[in-house]
């Protein structure tokens, strides 16, 4: 038994097949044809959020030295300090990422949540001694992050285990000395 098409169906499949065939190679010409650009493309100042031109990547860790505390410039505030690790035997942790996170007051005037936004927020990287410095700091109140950038962890105070609150007023430098940890949270116990 024979099976025949009338000509009209066969001539439309036929029709069909070459507008699909020519459709689909102009999609396919039209994918966006990008070549792989570094991320972020370009860099921002970890303290400041000012474009450097290039993406800071964490400088060596035996060079990397805070050598001086800038001035705060108007009605901005620098912070500092030295994070540590092993109570006992205090040492740097190594090159850490840390950020500011923003104390918001509740309306009894006493703090009552931190805010970390890694876009908005102060980043600065800890030197090879755990010096840090944020520069620029609106005055506030804040609390101390490790961004470990999957995840963050916001710093108690290492002898009390209280909320670490950090007050920056308008023109000063708000030293923290040395903050010394048993273990830093978020970094690894091999750094």
């Amino acid at each position: 038994m024979k099976t025949i098409f009338p000509k009209n169906i066969a001539k439309r499949l036929s029709r069909i097949t070459i507008v699909s065939l020519a459709l689909l190679l102009i999609l396919s010409a039209c994918q966006a044809q990008t070549s792989p650009t570094a991320y972020p493309p370009t860099g921002i100042q970890p303290s400041t959020g000012e474009t450097t031109g290039a993406y800071p990547a964490p400088p060596e860790p035996t060079t990397y030295v805070i050598e001086t505390i800038p001035t705060p410039q108007g009605d901005m505030s620098t912070v500092t300090g030295y994070i540590l690790k092993n109570k006992t035997s205090p040492t740097p942790p190594g090159t850490v990422l840390l950020a500011l996170g923003k104390v918001i007051i509740g309306p009894d005037g006493m703090p009552m949540v931190a805010r970390f936004d890694r876009d908005e927020a102060p980043h600065t990287l800890t030197d090879i001694n755990g010096r840090f410095v944020f520069t620029d700091v609106p005055p506030g109140q804040y609390t101390l992050i490790v961004d470990r950038i999957s995840d963050a962890f916001m710093l108690k105070h290492p002898d009390t285990g209280e909320d670490f609150i950090i007050t920056a007023s308008a023109g000063e430098i708000v030293d923290l000395g040395e903050i010394v940890y048993n273990t830093l949270p978020g970094v690894p116990e091999g750094k």
